[in-house]
């Protein structure tokens, strides 16, 4: 503060003391009034210096550039933000009466606040956010601990939230507590104007619904509509993959790999719902549409083969190195059948069953749910129209339609229902999102119909059949969307992502009675989404510090080769190629059209490399134009001197951009 007010001018030193002193006299008045102290930036900066300098991971390469701007990885802020909070509460200045609290305490969310402080004794702490106008209110309880990280969230913005703290001794007995008014600040008016139409009759079965991915940023509404929870961070089309233990993964929005259509996220961080990103994972042909974590903690998701096609294969990452241990080729199940376009089979979602190690696949693109064995690849049953499959390699492997049937077309997201009481212990509920369409795929079967449907079949393996249980009709969502159930109330959600355009929304909640099909709650959304989830905040994945100081980088990127050769340079193009060059840590960054880079050539006084692009090309004109970063590994490369230069409609140009590569560097 005296370093502040001294850039200001005044009349004399004493007025500049008199200041000092008043504005001092009120910052304690207004930590009396409030007891808890607000997280300082200056304090917090002063440690996170102390974590980069100390505690930073040691890192393979140093780089030097004069004219290439250096950055961190993200995971890097939340490491050192988290080394801060830990030397904070080392001090152990602060106390139940006194705490120290942050809000947003690592810069991704918002509504959420971590409260840091010491007590005598074993204790547990209770917090509750009050809800206000019959909006959920938020509780829970720490572990015992004589050190509290106390994790908040369900915060309301733009206004005064008011926070009760309890503190619960071993006897389970209240043995202090107090009330805390806390400003969070309003949210920004993109998300402040997401929820339109809203039309609530009865009792939500979710008190919290998580939105994520398309236009929206991942937010979470509460049963009065009100935002209690969002991230701001810029996602790519199909949002946050929500794991174990609080966490979730996330990919880049603006960092891709080029394929043979739509570009997708090469750089995902698992991140948990305070905003601590944990770890980062660059995957090498990049990751879509869904994720979720194995009983071995390792991670399945979607990826590209690159062999010509995309979004045709399974990938298992194991989560400790980052790196792919098990690919999934769709075709080991259905040859090439309908492997004649780019994007032929299109998986969309993921469900794995451990008592059956068994694994449940919705493919858009040939109008099918596949099951099959994860540790084998035997293929248990298709749920798919016969005749689509009839004369395939897969004909017999397709359920015998038992009764009238009505097939899905282009569907989202497939998931075995919980098993109800009373039901037929051989059958097995199905729920399906039938966007109903046949544009990528058409199919001689279809009956052009103007809706979208959840369709739940009632599966028996025994019988080897498949029958209609339940249908929902809904509005024509054209992508994207999901079905969730909830066993309890008995209600099923249809979570519409992509309505037809109107000038009010894209999107629709609808909550509907599962026997009847009445829709007891509704709620639009102004722009589309991806999907629709129950929102489960995990405490105990935030009651412990993050494991800085170690590799928070899992690299599976293919580096650059060797330059055999030096290419030829020619005149500067007319138009420019790189937009933007950046470094994080080891990592290079550039900026460009898709395709637009053929070849990046890395090249020094002694030793030379290039990132080759060329073995996909884009088939598709509605992605041609996209511009996103594509980002490459250094890891690897010799100390030198080196220069950048690409090769653009098959000539090298030189970017006029350098950088220096030395050895064993922090």
């Amino acid at each position: 503060m005296q370093k502040l007010l001294s850039k200001l001018i005044f009349k004399s030193k004493a007025l500049q003391k008199r200041v000092y002193n008043k504005i001092q006299r009120e910052w304690i008045r207004l930590i009396w009034k409030n007891k808890y102290f607000l997280a300082d930036k200056g304090l917090l900066s002063s440690y996170e210096k102390q974590f980069q300098k100390q505690v930073h991971r040691q890192s393979e390469l140093f780089i030097q550039s004069d004219d290439i701007e250096q950055l961190s990885q993200k995971a890097m802020g939340s490491h050192a933000r988290d080394y801060a909070f830990e030397q904070i509460l080392n001090k152990k200045s602060y106390t139940f009466e006194y705490p120290y609290i942050a809000v947003d305490p690592y810069g991704f969310a918002p509504l959420t606040a971590l409260i840091l402080f010491h007590t005598k004794e074993q204790s547990k702490v209770r917090f509750t956010v009050s809800g206000k106008n019959g909006g959920a209110s938020v509780s829970h309880e720490t572990l015992f601990s004589k050190i509290h990280r106390v994790p908040v969230y369900g915060f309301y913005a733009g206004t005064i939230n008011k926070l009760t703290l309890e503190l619960i001794n071993t006897l389970g007995e209240v043995i202090d507590s107090r009330k805390i008014k806390l400003y969070i600040k309003a949210v920004p008016k993109k998300i402040e104007s997401l929820l339109q139409e809203k039309n609530f009759q009865r009792d939500t079965a979710y008190p919290m619904i998580y939105i994520t991915g398309g236009s929206t940023p991942p937010f979470v509404f509460d049963n009065n509509c009100d935002i209690r929870y969002y991230t701001n961070i810029k996602t790519f089309n199909y949002g946050v993959f929500p794991l174990k233990n609080g966490r979730f993964l996330w990919g880049e929005a603006q960092i891709g790999v080029p394929t043979f259509a739509n570009a997708h996220t090469c750089q995902i961080h698992e991140m948990d719902y305070m905003g601590r990103i944990h770890r980062t994972l660059f995957i090498e042909k990049g990751i879509h549409h869904f994720a979720l974590e194995l009983p071995n903690r390792n991670i399945v998701t979607i990826s590209n083969t690159m062999d010509g096609c995309t979004e045709d294969s399974l990938i298992e990452i194991d989560r400790k190195t980052g790196k792919i241990v098990q690919t999934i080729d769709m075709k080991i199940f259905f040859g090439d059948k309908y492997r004649n376009m780019v994007d032929w089979v299109h998986p969309n979602s993921l469900e794995y069953n451990e008592a059956e190690d068994s694994m449940l696949v919705c493919l858009r693109n040939v109008h099918s749910v596949l099951k099959f064995r994860w540790s084998t690849k035997e293929i248990i049953w298709i749920l798919s129209i016969p005749e689509f499959w009839s004369g395939s390699l897969v004909e017999e492997k397709v359920l015998r339609p038992k009764g009238r049937i009505f097939w899905n077309y282009q569907a989202h997201a497939a998931y075995e229902l919980p098993r109800r009481k009373g039901q037929n212990p051989d059958i097995r509920s199905i729920m399906v999102f039938d966007n109903h369409r046949v544009n990528r795929r058409p199919c001689e079967q279809f009956n052009d119909l103007e809706f979208s449907y959840i369709n739940v079949y009632a599966v028996n393996e025994k019988a080897f059949t498949a029958a209609l249980e339940k249908q929902f009709e809904i509005p024509s969502s054209l992508i994207r969307s999901n079905a969730i159930y909830n066993i309890h109330k008995n209600r099923v959600f249809a979570m519409e992502g992509c309505l037809i355009k109107s000038e009010q929304y894209r999107g629709k909640i609808l909550e509907m009675d599962y026997e009847t099909g009445e829709v007891i709650n509704s709620v639009s959304v102004k722009y589309d989404f991806f999907s629709g989830l129950e929102f489960q905040f995990d405490y105990q994945g935030h009651l412990t510090p993050i494991e800085y100081g170690g590799e928070y980088i899992s690299d599976d990127l293919t580096p650059p080769e060797r330059l055999k050769e030096l290419p030829v340079m020619s005149n500067e193009p007319d138009e420019t190629v790189v937009e933007d060059i950046i470094f994080r840590e080891e990592f290079l960054y550039f900026k460009a059209k898709d395709h637009a880079v053929e070849k990046l050539y890395i090249i020094g006084t002694e030793n030379a490399y290039v990132k080759d692009y060329t073995n996909t090309r884009q088939t598709n004109p509605f992605h041609e134009n996209r511009i996103f970063y594509c980002v490459m590994s250094l890891r690897g490369m010799l100390p030198d001197e080196y220069f950048l230069a690409v090769q653009y409609k098959g000539q090298a140009y030189e970017l006029k951009k350098t950088f220096k590569i030395m050895k064993g560097g922090r």
